[in-house]
């Protein structure tokens, strides 16, 4: 049984969800990039991000900053392809959410606020 800090046995009161999974591999960001890699929620489900994983290389040593922001509005414009989303259980519902990666900037960010920042060094 999972315990919390306090000792206080936790419990699951929202039974099983269905979850997906996506992934953006070799991306190379555009020029002054912003907004690279979009979460839009959906207009039927409630959308709960659960863990994020980002990893950096490069051919030269050196070091890339990295935001995670809540957008309250949606971005317009840029050019954007939509990742595939995988269910980890197949008998689950088709996801209702998509995840765009964007490969030319968008022309205006939605409004929101930035909740992580990382630092990560390239080898």
């Amino acid at each position: 049984m999972p315990f919390d800090k306090y000792n206080a046995m936790s419990v699951n009161t929202e039974g099983t969800k269905p979850t997906y999974r996506t992934s953006v591999v070799d991306y190379t960001p555009y020029a002054t990039a912003t907004d690279m890699v979009v979460l839009v929620g959906s207009a039927t489900k409630t959308v709960k991000l659960v863990e994020v994983r980002i990893n950096a290389d490069a051919n030269a040593a050196g070091s890339v900053d990295f935001y995670i922001y809540k957008r309250l509005a949606a971005n317009t414009g840029g050019t954007a392809t939509q990742s595939a989303i995988v269910t980890m259980d197949s008998l689950d519902v088709s996801p209702t959410a998509v995840v765009n990666v964007y490969s030319a900037i968008p022309s205006s960010l939605g409004s929101g606020s930035i909740f992580y920042a990382d630092h990560l060094a390239t080898p």
